[in-house]
């Protein structure tokens, strides 16, 4: 039974993300939600008080920094909606979660972006080790935790019937 379970969870798991990887992956979707969290960004740092323009996908300030579709933090959403999806939970349990795992990992993102900007912004050096390193693995982490923490909440929640 645990097998089929197990083998269930990867088929759906890699079948939604393949899905997902292809339907988030159409120009109808990329440019919008790289505009999109550009400008989020943008108008936090402005709030944060930074003096810094926008150029479509480039935030021009002390550094010039591209936010490409990469950075948007599309792959995290990905794999988390992949995870929920194969989970064994109620529909409304996995829509609801994918709504909330959604914006954790985007605010996550924001800060990520923001962070990398401030910091970067004081010293040039910092941006490689943050970007490619720092908050790369912070995001698998963030993931990782929120899956985590919702499997517990709903495997105590429905305790009952996982067993069966």
């Amino acid at each position: 039974m645990k097998t089929k379970k197990a083998l269930r969870f990867i088929l759906v798991f890699v079948a939604s993300a393949l899905i997902l990887q292809w339907v988030l992956h159409q120009p109808i979707i990329v440019e919008p939600f790289t505009y999109f969290t550009t400008q989020c960004t943008y108008l936090l740092l402005r709030l944060f008080g930074y003096p810094v323009t926008m150029n479509y996908f480039h935030i021009i300030g002390a550094i010039d920094m591209e936010i490409i579709y990469e950075c948007t933090g599309v792959y995290g959403i990905i794999i988390l909606t992949s995870g929920f999806l194969a989970s064994w939970h109620p529909w409304e349990e996995k829509l609801l979660a994918i709504a909330g795992g959604f914006g954790v990992v985007f605010v996550t993102n924001q800060v990520r972006l923001l962070s990398i900007f401030m910091i970067s912004s004081t010293w040039p050096d910092a941006f490689e080790f943050l970007h490619s390193y720092f908050w790369q693995f912070f995001l698998i982490f963030i993931v990782c935790l929120v899956y985590y923490l919702w499997m517990q909440k709903m495997d105590m929640k429905y305790a009952t019937t996982h067993e069966k």
